[in-house]
């Protein structure tokens, strides 16, 4: 693959992973937590020792499938 397709490629890929991102950390309110909370554990940016400071019902209501 030639260096410029290389190079758009990874520019394509930093702005999908930046918008991801965004969407986890920019909508921090009390009523979109639950779904911030998700997408962060989708992302492996909370540990499981992390998750168990949160109450139970919060923590199944998170769960991924």
């Amino acid at each position: 693959m030639p260096v410029q397709d290389r190079h758009a490629e990874l520019s394509r890929m930093v702005r999908e992973r930046d918008k991801e991102m965004a969407r986890i950390f920019d909508t921090l309110r009390r009523s979109s937590a639950p779904l911030c909370l998700m997408m962060m554990r989708r992302n492996e940016l909370v540990t499981e020792e992390e998750m168990q400071s949160f109450s139970p019902e919060l923590r199944r209501a998170i769960e991924i499938p």
